[in-house]
């Protein structure tokens, strides 16, 4: 991480570890392809500062990046590209001359709505879980319908940040890492809630 010392010296490390951390994510997202190992790493630098397990940003970034690159990639553009598909099916349902079409809405509305609960854990899960393939995205699912308050909430939080985009797209860019970290800080409230369960229904199974 960068250094500075003195009185104001913790809020200009912050602020400069933010602001690089954005640029990185920026920059690794700009493939497109890469999107899901730029947003998995950036997750797990947020989470090591947390824990202050960070000594540098690039470094951290980086080691984090090659370490979930495989996985991001496969993830990330698999959620990605089904978003593009659903996008593409909701416009021609929209557009369909036919008195019949509320019920292929409904479904495709109902399919981009698990699209975006996916979107809201799946990443978070990635960087802490060891879980892999289905069973990563079943852990998901199981955290956003578990804690559905939360799950809208972060939605919310990032439609308002694309929103951010039509005002300033500078200013949305400067935004995404502390939206990624309320995002995260979100998520372990959703995982408390699901260890609470499990231990609860371990208890009960004990007794």
């Amino acid at each position: 991480m960068m250094r500075w010392n003195g009185k104001s010296g913790g809020w200009m490390n912050a602020i400069a570890n933010l602001f690089l951390l954005s640029v990185l994510w920026a920059v690794f997202c700009l493939p497109l392809l890469t999107v899901g190992p730029a947003t998995a790493a950036t997750l797990a630098v947020i989470s090591e500062w947390q824990r202050k397990e960070n000594d540098s940003v690039i470094r951290s970034f980086f080691r984090l990046f090659r370490l979930h690159f495989k996985q991001g990639m496969l993830i990330g553009n698999l959620w990605i590209l089904s978003g593009i598909l659903l996008s593409v099916d909701l416009f021609f349902v929209l557009h369909m001359q036919v008195s019949w079409n509320l019920i292929p809405l409904f479904l495709v509305t109902l399919a981009m709505l698990l699209w975006a609960f996916l979107g809201t854990a799946i990443f978070p899960c990635m960087i802490h879980s060891a879980k892999k393939g289905f069973s990563l995205v079943k852990l998901s699912f199981t955290i956003a319908f578990l804690d559905i308050q939360t799950t809208f909430a972060v939605l919310i939080l990032w439609t308002a940040a694309i929103l951010l985009f039509t005002v300033s797209p500078v200013l949305m860019m400067a935004s995404f890492v502390p939206i990624f970290y309320i995002h995260l800080q979100f998520f372990f409230r959703s995982m408390n809630l699901l260890k609470s369960r499990v231990s609860l229904e371990m208890k009960l199974l004990d007794s």
